[in-house]
């Protein structure tokens, strides 16, 4: 003890507690850094349960805020430019989707979804494919990539 009665610190203990901290601060970066951290763990369900997610908000709920964080492309397109692109403006009444088929590529993945949907002037629903849809892994999460605008709907089988 000192005579003031404090610790008296080395030079020797005060290098060695930084070296202690230093380390302990070099392992807390290193273990956010592995390099399977960016990894999912199955990116089939993943992406299958977000793509239901997705459509279910797009089509049925016209929640168009929501999905639009699920973009890819979110930051390089307004909001408004966004929404009058996705929105159908009441065409067509959509009944109910099903994600059919879903591959995954590395970071890459594509959707097969139907769609139940009433056509004006029939009186029965009709069942149709979209055209196969485009994610992508971004920070651990699938990304919907923003077909260019054109007709979305193809004959379904």
């Amino acid at each position: 003890m000192s005579a003031h009665g404090g610790f008296r610190v080395t030079k020797k203990r005060f290098v060695f507690v930084v070296l202690c901290f230093v380390l302990v601060v070099w392992f807390s970066f290193l273990s956010g850094c592995e390099k399977g951290a960016d990894k999912m763990a199955d990116p089939g369900p993943a992406l299958k349960h977000q793509a239901e997610v997705y459509w279910k908000k797009r089509l049925l709920e016209k929640d168009y805020r929501a999905i639009f964080e699920m973009e890819a492309q979110k930051d390089r397109l307004p909001f408004v430019e966004y929404e009058r692109r996705v929105n159908n403006a009441g065409q067509l009444i959509y009944l109910g989707i099903d994600v059919k088929k879903v591959e995954v590529n590395g970071k890459e993945g594509e959707v097969n979804v139907k769609v139940k949907l009433m056509l004006p002037g029939l009186n029965e629903p009709v069942e149709l494919g979209l055209p196969p849809d485009r994610w992508v892994i971004e920070k651990n999460q699938w990304k919907h990539l923003l077909k260019k605008e054109s007709n979305m709907l193809t004959k379904g089988k």
